[in-house]
């Protein structure tokens, strides 16, 4: 994957897409002083009639080797476990988040 362009964001071609919410990036100080760190999730949309297959990231998610499912609207079972390089198929008008 990678980051969306202007074009991409009004393209008829592209419905579903992903988004990477990194808790090692939050740019907030704790108390006291501490540096603030949360779970990273991986949040993939499809709006599209069909299925989408994306793959997560890896370098840009800290690496994780496993992926878990937190979240899914539509038939994929929580706790279901994918490989970093493994590709995840997201049923078609449906919504799946993710958790390293």
């Amino acid at each position: 994957g990678r980051e969306l362009t202007h074009d991409d964001w009004h393209s008829d071609e592209l419905s579903a897409f992903g988004m990477l919410l990194s808790g090692a990036k939050i740019s907030d100080i704790g108390r006291p002083g501490e540096v603030v760190i949360d779970k990273t999730y991986l949040i993939l949309f499809n709006p599209s009639g069909t299925e989408a297959v994306f793959r997560p990231p890896g370098e840009p998610a800290g690496s994780p080797e496993m992926w878990t499912v937190v979240l899914a609207s539509d038939g994929i079972p929580l706790n279901t476990r994918y490989a970093f390089d493994e590709t995840i198929g997201v049923p078609s008008g449906s919504l799946l988040v993710l958790e390293v």
